[in-house]
């Protein structure tokens, strides 16, 4: 559906929240057979950061086998990784953000090399 943009679609800094990512207010429904004014993306999502962090040792066994121990941290500050907001104009969740990526996982390896 397209899009009028009537009005300023970033509110200030401080006033942004996951239930109100930008001015739901500043989009109206486009009349029926027209493209509408707003942009293809006039808002921007939240951004993405994430520290992985991963530690191998590998272990010589006798003849040519070995054996890899491996620790590996994905997300390893825990921060919140926010997806994207409904950018459905009318729709309940217009403008917030309900969907979150994965916390902090840790994943424990032993890999057997012959």
């Amino acid at each position: 559906m397209a899009s009028q943009l009537v009005g300023d679609p970033e509110p200030p800094a401080d006033e942004r929240t996951t239930s109100r990512w930008f001015n739901t207010a500043a989009f109206g429904a486009a009349p029926q057979f027209t493209l509408g004014t707003s942009s293809r993306n006039p808002v921007r999502g939240p951004g993405d950061r994430s520290l992985d962090l991963a530690v191998v040792r590998r272990l010589a066994l006798p003849g040519s086998t070995a054996r890899e121990l491996r620790g590996e941290v994905f997300n390893a500050t825990n921060t919140a990784r926010l997806d994207a907001p409904s950018t459905t104009v009318g729709a309940a969740a217009f403008g917030t953000i309900t969907c979150a990526g994965d916390p902090r996982v840790v994943q424990l390896a032993v890999k057997l090399l012959f």
